[in-house]
């Protein structure tokens, strides 16, 4: 099994949430079909590490890196290896490594797939990282049938960008880094 998570929200009063994870629903549907999924969104609920799975995907921001690594460390107490990725993981994979076997840099469509099957194999590496922006005119649809379409206010969302569209000068997600990953 391997279980996509949203660590917390970011209204942390939260009932649900106003999208859902495409990003996680994306992976999912990218997941090789021999592999059972499941998604836990912090937005709709308290995100715990007892689920049972044999490779945990965690993504964060950096608003939400602490509990993404604690949520991380308690599943690596249990012997479930955890993988990273996001905004902060790419943007500090040295930070993220702590709590991690693997940490995902940039955008995961091209590479989760082969790090599922590396997993599988016993040989997924430490960093995987894709340099290329993804076309999306060519991305794979999400999953949401692992979804509560009940959780959220507008449950059929389309993506038709990447990251997010406001401009906060105070935030992460509105500075590109691509050229400044270290490989």
């Amino acid at each position: 099994m391997v279980v996509l998570n949203e660590p917390a929200s970011l209204n942390f009063n939260a009932n649900g949430a106003l999208f859902p994870p495409l990003n996680l629903a994306t992976l999912a549907a990218l997941t090789p079909t021999e592999h059972q999924v499941a998604i836990d969104d912090g937005c709709l609920g308290p995100v715990t590490a007892e689920q049972s799975a044999d490779l945990v995907a965690i993504t964060a921001m950096t608003a939400q890196a602490p509990a993404a690594y604690s949520l991380a460390d308690r599943y690596r107490a249990r012997g479930i290896p955890v993988v990273l990725g996001g905004i902060h993981p790419s943007m500090c994979p040295e930070e993220a490594g702590q709590h991690a076997e693997s940490v995902v840099l940039g955008e995961a469509d091209r590479l989760w797939p082969d790090l599922v099957q590396d997993f599988a194999h016993g040989r997924m590496k430490s960093r995987y990282h894709d340099p290329e922006p993804i076309d999306l005119s060519r991305i794979t649809l999400p999953r949401r049938d692992l979804l509560d379409p009940k959780g959220y206010v507008i449950f059929n969302s389309v993506q038709t960008t990447r990251g997010c569209p406001f401009n906060c000068n105070f935030c992460s997600e509105n500075y590109d880094v691509r050229c400044q990953i270290p490989l």
